[in-house]
């Protein structure tokens, strides 16, 4: 149905430090369900737990090209604090390595203690 992942550390402190920033990334709803609350049901729960364990603040990045993603962030409180030129590299499953160019918005949401 959908996928959060949630990086506590991050050798770019101003994503994720360990303690009081957390990112958020590859958030992903199946097409069938997007538009029934998902993705906001998976960010909210994801930022509770992240206040639970002392952090104040969640990042997550939203592709230029996505206008989608950043309305959803910025609905939940999320505002643009950087630019990424999004140039990154993995594996795939066939063991090639691929090459991604996907310039992106650097959002970040203070967490509110409850």
């Amino acid at each position: 149905m959908g996928q959060l992942f949630v990086q506590l550390n991050s050798g770019e402190q101003h994503l994720a430090d360990g303690s009081r920033r957390a990112y958020f990334y590859a958030l992903r709803v199946m097409e069938m369900f997007r538009g029934m609350g998902v993705g906001t049901h998976l960010l909210t729960e994801a930022e509770a737990m992240l206040r639970e364990g002392g952090f104040r603040w969640a990042t997550i990045a939203a592709a230029k090209e996505n206008t989608g993603a950043r309305r959803l962030y910025e609905r939940l409180g999320y505002r643009v604090f950087a630019e990424d030129p999004g140039r990154w590299s993995y594996v795939d499953h066939t063991g090639n390595l691929q090459h991604v160019h996907e310039p992106c918005w650097i959002m970040e949401k203070k967490l509110q203690p409850r």
